[in-house]
């Protein structure tokens, strides 16, 4: 039931899709339906993946620059570990 539910939907937003876009009723013009249907959805999967690969890279480049960040290390020589004051402190990791 759920699959011929599926297919008819598919079926109906075909059709619309075809209408809309002032399609015949030939075999031609629906294979042009479905050619258009397949690369609007290519260009949308290619567009998705730019945009997932892009906030990885920024991502990566965040985490580069936390981990090459000196920001809370002791930069003095001063420090005294294991009172909390330099950056070899063990009780604070």
């Amino acid at each position: 039931m759920f699959k011929k539910l599926v297919g008819l939907a598919a079926i109906g937003g075909f059709l619309y899709a075809h209408k809309r876009r002032g399609g015949t009723l030939t075999m031609e013009s629906f294979k042009d339906t479905a050619r258009s249907l397949f690369d609007d959805a290519k260009s949308r999967a290619r567009e998705m993946k730019a945009q997932a690969e892009q906030k990885l890279a920024e991502a990566r480049h965040a985490d580069d620059f936390e981990s090459k960040s000196r920001f809370g290390e002791d930069t003095t020589g001063y420090g005294s570990p294991g009172f909390g004051y330099g950056s070899n402190d063990v009780n604070r990791r």
